[in-house]
């Protein structure tokens, strides 16, 4: 399944604000996603479960966290065989000018801010 071309406020695939809720991502392939305020592609404020499998994500931003916003304490979160690329047309070499530029293209920025979590696993 492929998902792209999203923009949001907040998460640009979801927003999750359930302590109960269990979200998979499986097979896909999500892009050209993100957020004009903070998380890319998922903006989680309380879950259980969050599980990404076989998928491949790329070319999202935000200013804040472009991949994944966290401040659930609870949450697990299992990455496995799965490829996130944030800009796959950045060459690296330009690295030098991109750090000295005044204003930082909003897409490097921290990819995943977590505050609280019961347990990350990515493999």
């Amino acid at each position: 399944m492929s998902i792209y071309d999203n923009l949001a406020d907040y998460g640009g695939l979801i927003n999750l604000e359930s302590r109960y809720i269990s979200f998979l991502i499986s097979n896909s392939e999500i892009y050209n996603t993100g957020s004009i305020t903070q998380a890319g592609i998922i903006n989680l404020v309380d879950a259980s479960k969050l599980r990404i499998v076989d998928s491949t994500i790329y070319d999202f931003s935000s200013p804040d966290a472009s991949f994944l916003y966290s401040t659930s304490q609870n949450v697990e979160i299992f990455i496995d065989n799965s490829d996130i690329t944030c800009n796959r047309t950045l060459d690296i070499t330009d690295i030098e000018e991109y750090l000295n530029l005044e204003i930082p293209d909003s897409q490097f920025t921290t990819a995943a801010q977590i505050s609280n979590a019961k347990n990350i696993s990515v493999s």
